[in-house]
């Protein structure tokens, strides 16, 4: 008799894929307790790394610094903070601090903490600014 477990470890494999994009961590899918961002509210942290800016596609810096998505947060979250991999974040709260040392696989990393859940999202910042809004709509509403 033949084992299962090939066929089910790839049906899983492609189900994780599906769900997550193989790019991010989606903690309302992983873990819906987690908070990437350990505070009450709708709260989005963005670390990018200053030193590649110039390397990005145009339309992934368009995102770090859309003033759209910006008066989205301004009017929807908490607080919000976007910042270089470099900034001293020694004035922060402890949970801005927090988050900011959190593991980042990737450059830019987007953090949101949802104001609807207890979960929220963890994961490389999508390539466009209406990807990243939809994104932020579906976490802060």
């Amino acid at each position: 008799m033949k084992s299962k477990a090939p066929a089910i470890l790839m049906l899983l494999g492609g189900l994780l894929l599906f769900l997550g994009g193989g790019e991010s961590l989606n903690f309302d899918f992983l873990s819906p307790g987690v908070r990437p961002i350990n505070a009450e509210g709708f709260r989005v942290m963005l670390v990018y790394d200053d030193s590649k800016l110039s390397l990005m596609p145009e339309t992934e810096k368009s995102v770090i610094f859309s003033s759209e998505i910006r008066l989205y947060l301004e009017g929807k979250a908490e607080d919000f903070r976007f910042v270089s991999n470099k900034t001293d974040m020694s004035q922060d709260e402890a949970y801005w601090k927090e988050a900011f040392e959190r593991p980042r696989k990737d450059n830019p990393w987007l953090m949101i903490s949802s104001g609807k859940t207890k979960g929220g999202y963890e994961g490389k910042m999508p390539k466009t600014i209406e990807a990243t809004l939809s994104l932020l709509k579906k976490h802060g509403g």
